[in-house]
């Protein structure tokens, strides 16, 4: 029981830490701006193309895909 008890105690620290940093970083007013969702997508978008075709040139060439750079 008192294991259990102590798990819940540390559990509550942990996900109050969480809430409170997550509070820090959501304020009003802050002069810096994250990425829109479409710029993350389109980032992402842009890799995933990239990557498909280093993967496709590969198979047409018949190279193994471990040889890909990263």
């Amino acid at each position: 029981m008192l294991k259990l008890m102590a798990v819940a105690v540390v559990g509550a620290v942990v996900l109050g830490t969480v809430g409170l940093s997550g509070r820090v970083d959501a304020r009003p007013g802050s002069t810096e701006a994250g990425p829109t969702q479409a710029q993350v997508e389109a980032a992402l978008d842009a890799r995933q193309k990239e990557l498909l075709g280093i993967l496709l040139e590969a198979q047409r060439t018949g190279e193994r895909t471990a040889s890909v750079h990263r």
